[in-house]
């Protein structure tokens, strides 16, 4: 029975013995990395298109009426409202002194001049446009003619013929007859006096772009030398025309345009103001003398003057 016991115990302590076998280590993983989030991309907006301050649309000015006007003495007011009238009636009057004629008395002063002294501090261009914007008034041409010793210039009524004293603006004037021709320049070369731009006043463009003062302006442009005479030292000289039209249709041709050079002699380009006006608004302004060549060849005395000639 002993025995039996002790094989008994045995057994159970070869049990004891026996191991289980061991868990797997623990492995730590690392957790995964995060993924990376990209931040959003603004949205692509086009550039705004760049504006070119010149190509925007500008304002409305406002009535010469509005500002100009309105910022004048009352004083002025009057004297503007005063010329606008007198050039609705004759648009040379202001261009130059004007004397009137009283019942016969002696020569006085248009009053107009009174008014353009209350209009010292103003531009006087200013005045001229407002009285042609507002007053519908008209204009008033100045080309050179010449005149032959003491012969007076004569102006034909005018007719239902125009020309453009402006170019591009044809205008009824009265006009010389064929005693007081035209200086003229064909600057086109056309063979034909076009416009008042190939005459000599204020529609010449002066080599700056402007255009003329006066007749005398515009004829000094041609003063090669600077020596203050237009002569055969000036190459300009040769090309001048004496244009005489004879049929007084306000057109040239060819048999009415001849060579200045071959009657005139110089004209000085100094010239003194001597208004002489007649009825029907128009007056002889700037004059100079000049010299010229009879057909016998002898020298002889004459005129260049600026005419004023009132639109009709």
């Amino acid at each position: 029975m002993a025995v039996l016991v002790a094989t008994t115990g045995c057994e159970r302590a070869d049990q004891a013995v026996t191991s289980e076998p061991l868990p797997e280590p623990i492995r730590v993983v690392a957790p995964p990395a995060p993924k990376r989030v990209e931040p959003p991309k603004p949205a692509v907006s086009m550039p705004a298109p760049e504006i070119n301050p010149r190509e925007r649309a500008a304002p409305v000015p406002r009535r010469k009426r509005a500002t100009w006007f309105s910022q004048l003495t009352v004083e002025e007011r009057s004297a503007v409202r005063g010329i606008c009238k007198a050039k609705q009636e004759n648009p040379c009057v202001g261009m130059l002194p004007m004397p009137v004629r009283r019942d016969g008395g002696p020569p006085e002063r248009h009053p107009i001049e009174g008014l353009y002294a209350k209009l010292q501090n103003q531009e006087i261009a200013k005045v001229e446009r407002f009285c042609q914007v507002n007053y519908k008034a008209g204009v008033c041409d100045t080309p050179l003619v010449i005149a032959f010793d003491a012969q007076p210039i004569e102006l034909a009524p005018a007719t239902t013929a125009a020309f453009a004293f402006r170019p591009g603006s044809p205008s009824s004037t009265d006009w010389p007859t064929a005693t007081t021709p035209w200086l003229a320049l064909d600057r086109d070369g056309n063979g034909a006096i076009d416009s008042g731009a190939e005459l000599f006043g204020d529609s010449t463009a002066m080599p700056d772009g402007a255009r003329a003062a006066n007749g005398f302006a515009a004829l000094a442009a041609l003063d090669a030398n600077r020596d203050g005479v237009i002569d055969r030292r000036d190459p300009m000289f040769a090309a001048l025309l004496l244009w005489t039209d004879r049929d007084g249709d306000h057109a040239s041709s060819p048999d009415e345009l001849s060579p200045a050079a071959s009657v005139l002699v110089e004209i000085p380009l100094s010239y003194r103001r001597d208004a002489r006006c007649d009825d029907r608004g128009n007056c002889e302004g700037e004059r100079s003398s000049m010299t010229w060549r009879d057909g016998n060849g002898a020298i002889r005395i004459g005129s260049v003057v600026d005419l004023y000639l009132r639109s009709r």
